[in-house]
C-alpha cells in the first residue's frame, strides 16, 4: 500500500490538537478526518508507529498472525513532536513535497532532511546570511 503523507501529517497535527491526554480511537480519526478512509489512516497509524513518532497500544490480530490490531492512539513521541514542527508550515510542507516529488523519494527520513534544509534556507534568507 502507498504511504498517504498528507495523511500522515493531518494524523500527527490532530494527536497535537487534542487539549485533554486522553487516547483516541481508530473511529475518532475517521470522524475528524473524513477526506481519507480507515484504510489510510491505519496504514499511515502503523507508519508513523513504526517510525517513533506515535505512541499507540496494539495487538496481535491472532496468535499466529504478525498483523496488529491499534487499540488507542495516545499521543506524540518527542520525535514526532520534531517531526511536525517540520512539516507544521503549509508552505514548508507544499516546497517539500514539491521537492521529494521531483526527487522521486517520499520516506519519512528523506521528508525530515528536506523540510530541515527548506527551514534552514529560510532562516539564512530571514536573516541574510
Amino acid at each position: 500500500m502507498k504511504l498517504n503523507l498528507d495523511c500522515c501529517r493531518d494524523i500527527l497535527l490532530t494527536i497535537e490538537a487534542q487539549t485533554e491526554r486522553m487516547d483516541m480511537q481508530l473511529y475518532d480519526f475517521l470522524k475528524l478526518l473524513p477526506q481519507y478512509s480507515e484504510l489510510e489512516i491505519e496504514y499511515c497509524l502503523e507508519k508513523l508507529y513504526e517510525a517513533d513518532y506515535i505512541h499507540l497500544t496494539c495487538e496481535p490480530f491472532s496468535n499466529s498472525s504478525s498483523e496488529l490490531i491499534i487499540i488507542s492512539i495516545e499521543d506524540l513521541t518527542f520525535q514526532g513532536h520534531e517531526f511536525l514542527e517540520n512539516i507544521r508550515s503549509k508552505n514548508v510542507w507544499d516546497k517539500t513535497k514539491n521537492i521529494c516529488g521531483n526527487i522521486g523519494s517520499f520516506s519519512l527520513d528523506v521528508i525530515k532532511t528536506v523540510a530541515t534544509d527548506i527551514i534552514t534556507n529560510l532562516i539564512s534568507q530571514h536573516l541574510n546570511i
